[in-house]
């Protein structure tokens, strides 16, 4: 994923994933006849298909060390639901992030403040 970065062990690396493949009815071979819709959001296409990234750093206290600064998670989690909306043909999405941070000196208390 271009310019999105993952810290394993405190060193930065590019993030590498395989584009998503959004499967369609033609896949099996079925293909559209008159009077169906094709067109988004009925028939989305991979190239038509934005990715969720949380883009996230966060500032941290300890008890008595010096406070680090642009701390990167150690663990992310999404939680996504698709659910029908108040009306008909709309649709709402949810999406939760759980983030999670590992201290730099476990023996000490931690306060995390997170900007977005």
């Amino acid at each position: 994923v271009p310019g999105i970065l993952q810290s394993t062990h405190g060193r930065l690396h590019p993030i590498a994933v395989p584009a998503p493949v959004v499967p369609s009815p033609a896949d099996e071979s079925v293909q559209p006849t008159e009077g169906d819709d094709t067109s988004a959001p009925n028939a989305t296409t991979a190239s038509r298909l934005n990715r969720v990234v949380c883009v996230s750093s966060a500032n941290v206290g300890y008890s008595a060390a010096a406070k680090d600064t642009e701390v990167l998670p150690s663990a992310l989690e999404y939680d996504a639901t698709v659910e029908e909306g108040s009306t008909c043909g709309t649709f709402a999405l949810t999406l939760r992030m759980t983030l999670e941070y590992e201290s730099a000196f476990p023996e000490e208390g931690m306060v995390v403040w997170v900007k977005k």
